[in-house]
């Protein structure tokens, strides 16, 4: 019994080393190990760049670890003048001497940076004010003095956000204070709480009814590919003992793959404003979930970045923040100019606004293409 317990735990170590880590993958790892006060939020594009900055960096069972995890290496942003991807990522490692080949090889992933991180002083200031002038000012201060030591080795960072505009705006007039159902623990009582939410009846989406879940499709103005995904969660009704509701998030792998199963039809909307900062820290529960444990263990091999130096990965953190409002995502907002506000008022006429798509309780939320996710999230409640 003992050795059949033994080749489970290995061929399932074998499966998880071996997988594709893409988006789904990647966000599903990180929210069952760490949830946020409000929800979860990964910019996918910087985060994914970090990791290649480690392959390229690596060698020996370190680099086998890494190598064929993803099919493609991620791209910088979108095409076209909207949506923006805003990311900033960076390797800190103690005093050594870097060599030129290995600046090389990271050239257009990362930088690498030399700091004491027993004494780090006016450069940890400098490298969050970095994090603030390349994505947010949203972003809380990432690296804290305190989480430093002179047994800290390398530090990865990344964080990013995404700018743009709503391809139709929601009319402020229509935001009001409306019911969202929180997600809660286990045994507590069901909580319904007010939050600003936007409204917008009159306009076509594309809408999807799936198994378990149903998907909302917003197109984003200056790219006709673009859209932010929303997926309600499945309600768990009250049992028989009483037990409060239960909210389950919806999983899917191929997250672009549910594009082409939506279908444009007219759709009434209720979606909350949203505004919060996410950071996660993947060492070491999530980066050993995803079979990645050779990037911080002791047998860690970073042999092209010093061969004069045995490192490891000491931390890697990751930041990402989002600000939805009727004009658009983070500080585009700013710029927002009420567009087509006649199909607004022309809609206020009609009888029937078509389906509803009330988005009240926790739900998932992305922004991708047909080609990559940029960024994915979920909402539990404010």
């Amino acid at each position: 019994m003992k050795y059949k317990v033994l080749y489970f735990l290995a061929s399932y170590l074998a499966v998880v080393q071996n997988e594709l880590l893409d988006e789904g993958k990647i966000h599903r790892y990180v929210v069952s190990r760490h949830h946020g006060p409000k929800g979860s939020l990964i910019c996918h594009p910087p985060l994914m760049f970090a990791l290649q900055t480690l392959y390229q960096l690596s060698e020996g069972e370190t680099r086998e670890s890494l190598t064929g995890r993803w099919q493609w290496p991620p791209e910088e942003g979108i095409s076209g003048e909207w949506p923006k991807v805003q990311g900033f990522r960076t390797l800190l490692v103690t005093p050594i001497d870097i060599t030129d080949s290995a600046r090389e090889a990271v050239r257009n992933v990362s930088d690498l940076e030399v700091m004491d991180f027993a004494s780090p002083g006016k450069q940890l200031f400098e490298i969050n004010q970095r994090v603030d002038m390349f994505t947010s000012a949203m972003t809380t201060r990432l690296v804290k003095k305190r989480n430093l030591s002179k047994d800290t080795q390398m530090i990865s960072i990344s964080a990013g956000v995404i700018e743009g505009r709503w391809e139709t705006p929601f009319p402020r007039k229509n935001t009001k204070h409306r019911p969202f159902s929180e997600h809660f623990c286990p045994n507590e009582a069901e909580r319904v709480v007010m939050v600003p939410t936007m409204h917008q009846v009159g306009v076509k989406y594309p809408y999807a009814k799936l198994a378990d879940t149903e998907m909302l499709l917003l197109p984003m103005a200056g790219n006709k590919d673009v859209k932010f995904m929303v997926l309600l969660s499945s309600v768990l009704k009250r049992t028989h003992d009483l037990k409060p509701i239960k909210f389950v998030m919806p999983t899917y792998g191929n997250l672009t793959g549910l594009l082409k199963l939506a279908k444009e039809q007219l759709v009434e909307v209720q979606l909350p404003k949203l505004r919060f900062t996410y950071s996660v820290e993947l060492v070491p529960p999530i980066l050993s979930d995803m079979g990645l444990k050779s990037l911080y263990s002791e047998s860690a091999n970073f042999g092209r970045l010093s061969s004069t130096k045995r490192l490891r990965l000491s931390s890697m953190m990751h930041t990402a923040a989002i600000d939805i409002d009727e004009g658009g995502i983070n500080e585009v907002k700013r710029s927002y100019v009420e567009e087509k506000v006649f199909l607004i008022l022309a809609s206020q006429l009609r009888r029937d606004n078509g389906v509803q798509f009330f988005a009240n309780r926790p739900f998932f939320f992305a922004i991708l293409d047909h080609k990559q996710v940029y960024l994915t999230g979920e909402y539990v409640g404010p």
